[in-house]
């Protein structure tokens, strides 16, 4: 027969495996669904971007909440209908080329936060043109579902 400490001991111990083996897979599951979230706002960001290169207002709709807010690259801060207002095709309006690189992404809970490096090339008046701009996003998952809140665009101008 064990004595109390050893009985006590026995049991601290018992609990101690009894945690881990719980534990071990909820934090499998949990980076799992973190990795499978990150992997949705990433391809959120792509969406929303090649939705801007388009001029589609109707997918930039359907990709933000109706709180959205943006920080344009002039520093305006645009509201959700005013951003939409500003991606309406035009015969005159050209297509640029998107390149995205240099993500970094954090999520906390349902919210996730990205930035990426946008590198566009676009022809004005017969002449080629590339900037390069980084961009921030906020995301938030309501209901399943991923959505942009914000985001905030800081052109990079080249070194002198």
């Amino acid at each position: 027969m064990l004595n109390p400490s050893e009985r006590i001991g026995s049991f601290l111990t018992a609990c101690v495996l009894c945690s881990v083996s719980i534990s071990a897979p909820v934090a499998a599951a949990t980076a799992s669904d973190q990795a499978t979230d990150l992997k949705a706002v990433e391809e959120l960001v792509n969406k929303f971007t090649e939705a801007q290169v388009q001029k589609d207002a109707a997918t930039l709709r359907s990709l933000t909440a109706d709180q959205y807010v943006e920080i344009s690259p002039l520093g305006e801060v645009d509201p959700r209908e005013k951003m939409l207002g500003f991606y309406v095709k035009t015969a005159a309006s050209g297509t640029p080329t998107l390149a995205i690189d240099d993500r970094t992404a954090a999520l906390s809970g349902d919210t996730a936060v990205m930035t990426a490096k946008l590198h566009y090339t676009m022809n004005k008046d017969g002449q080629s043109r590339s900037f390069d701009m980084r961009v921030s996003y906020v995301a938030h998952k309501e209901g399943g579902q991923w959505k942009l809140m914000s985001s905030q665009g800081t052109p990079i101008h080249p070194k002198s």
